[in-house]
């Protein structure tokens, strides 16, 4: 005679492996590559990476493998970070039957120098009469704030300065203005200006200028 029996087979959540802890600059972009493993060989699977910098949780890229006895794939991402910190990235991974497994792995973002882009008067530069300045800048880390400062060549500084900028990915722009009058025509002066982040990131920029005579209505 012929006799049957029930086998309840249950599902094996995938195991996975987000990689290893990286390091970049804030503004680049980072590349992610995590792995994963089923022993139910024709599980399908879906993923996602949190980056752990509040923006939006994102779907991963799955890549997938299904030989018999032994399911695998990778799971690609990338991203790029607004400011510098440790932030942790967690990988998430679930097969169509949803049992969900997680892992993390840290991220180490370095601040990046800001970068003084142009520095030019935007009137004629007579002597004894306040000449306005225009300072444009750039920063790849967009969620740094700014200040500036000048020295002028003649022995006085400006300092405190605060810029008109936009801080919106993937790159903070911005634009300093002030003024200052040079006593002597003529004469050459080098001014530096420099341009300090939230996180003591700073490049200092030249400019020459040379006043001319003084500048009289009517002559």
């Amino acid at each position: 005679g012929a006799d049957t029996l029930t086998v309840t087979v249950h599902n094996q959540a995938p195991v996975i492996d987000a990689g290893p802890d990286d390091n970049i600059d804030e503004g680049a972009t980072i590349y992610f590559e995590g792995s994963f493993t089923d022993e139910g060989w024709l599980d399908t699977h879906e993923a996602t990476w949190d980056w752990g910098d509040g923006t939006p949780i994102e779907p991963g890229v799955v890549t997938e493998y299904h030989p018999k006895f032994g399911g695998s794939g990778t799971i690609a991402g990338s991203h790029k970070y607004a400011d510098n910190g440790i932030y942790t990235v967690t990988l998430i991974v679930w097969d169509q039957d949803e049992a969900t497994i997680a892992d993390t792995l840290d991220v180490t973002v370095f601040n990046v120098d800001p970068i003084v882009q142009n520095i030019f008067p935007d009137q004629m530069p007579y002597a004894g009469t306040p000449i306005r300045f225009k300072i444009s800048f750039s920063d790849q880390g967009w969620a740094d704030t700014h200040t500036g400062s000048v020295d002028w060549g003649d022995s006085t500084t400006t300092s405190g300065l605060i810029p008109v900028e936009t801080n919106t990915p993937h790159e903070a722009v911005g634009v300093f203005e002030t003024t200052h009058q040079f006593s002597t025509p003529n004469k050459t002066y080098r001014i530096l200006f420099t341009l300090t982040d939230d996180d003591s990131g700073a490049h200092t920029k030249s400019y020459l200028i040379v006043p001319l005579p003084y500048f009289i209505v009517g002559e």
